[in-house]
């Protein structure tokens, strides 16, 4: 017949091997535990988020000739000038956020407003110099 030796958590093994197990495994979780700790990095600072932000928008095509201004504040992105659409507008917030350490994006944003038509007015001290007589190359009415 077999012979059942004791294990650790038997009634039969006595106090001080029970505590032998114990501590292998008080230091192996203490080892475990303690390499989590350096892991964990240091918050990115205000500084290098808006560095950051600012190079990704640089670098997207539908953004790269745009004048925006980024001002960081404890993790909170201010997004501020002109873009051409709303598409450009939306696109900013989106790279923003996917920058590492931003909490939040205010998108300030505003459309860049086209001119709907050029509209030339003469200046007035040029038409003096106009002759539109009868007798003139220019002639009469083709002013």
């Amino acid at each position: 017949m077999f012979t059942q030796l004791p294990t650790p958590w038997s009634p039969r093994t006595p106090l001080s091997a029970k505590r032998l197990v114990w501590i292998p495994l008080a230091l192996a979780l203490a080892l475990a535990l303690q390499p989590a700790a350096k892991v964990q990095a240091e918050a990115p600072t205000d500084a290098t988020i808006a560095s950051g932000v600012r190079q990704a928008l640089a670098n997207h095509p539908a953004l790269g000739d745009e004048r925006i201004t980024v001002v960081v504040h404890n993790g909170i992105v201010e997004l501020s000038g002109y873009v051409d659409s709303r598409f450009e507008r939306a696109v900013a917030d989106t790279i923003a956020e996917r920058v590492d350490g931003v909490r939040a994006i205010d998108n300030l944003l505003e459309r860049r407003e086209l001119p709907s038509r050029l509209v030339v007015e003469p200046a007035n001290d040029l038409d003096a110099d106009v002759d539109t007589g009868p007798d003139s190359p220019v002639g009469p009415g083709l002013r």
